[in-house]
Parts: C-alpha cells; sequence; structure tokens
C-alpha cells in the first residue's frame, strides 16, 4: 500500500470525528425544536 494511501487511512477517523462533533449538535437542537413544536401542538389540542 503506498504511503499516501496509508496516510489518508489514518487522517480519516479524526476527520470523521470532527465532523461528527460539528454536526451533533446542531442535530441535537433540531430534536429539542421538534418536541417543543409537538408538546405546543398537543397543548393546543387540549
Amino acid at each position: 500500500m503506498s504511503p499516501a494511501l496509508m496516510g489518508t487511512l489514518f487522517v480519516a477517523p479524526r476527520d470523521l470525528d470532527a465532523v461528527v462533533a460539528e454536526v451533533d449538535p446542531v442535530v441535537e437542537e433540531e430534536e429539542e425544536v421538534m418536541e417543543a413544536a409537538e408538546e405546543d401542538a398537543l397543548s393546543v389540542g387540549r
């Protein structure tokens, strides 16, 4: 295997972690917004 390919293999997991770290808070925030919207809809229906 070429050294260049080895380099990409070792770099990839760290890059992936960085991407996940950036995306995770956004996803959690959207879930909270959705839950709040559902609760609002339920309270209006009562």
